[in-house]
């Protein structure tokens, strides 16, 4: 049987955080919200991010209408 990859797997070399362990029980809403907190400070303070590093510096904003 062919083994399933999530996005979060897959995507791993682009993706800063990872909050699926709130789906899977492994981390707490708390355990991720502490974390994802001290992840922000630290590109606060310089941290290149994954997308930084591969060189993307565009950003894109979904709208949800042409009048938004």
């Amino acid at each position: 049987m062919k083994e399933i990859k999530f996005t979060n797997e897959k995507m791993k070399g682009n993706i800063d955080f990872d909050a699926s362990g709130i789906l899977s029980g492994k981390d707490t809403v708390e355990q991720l919200g502490e974390k994802l907190l001290n992840e922000v400070i630290h590109v606060a303070e310089g941290k290149v991010t994954k997308a930084e590093a591969l060189g993307f510096n565009d950003t894109a904003i979904c709208r949800v209408c042409n009048y938004v």
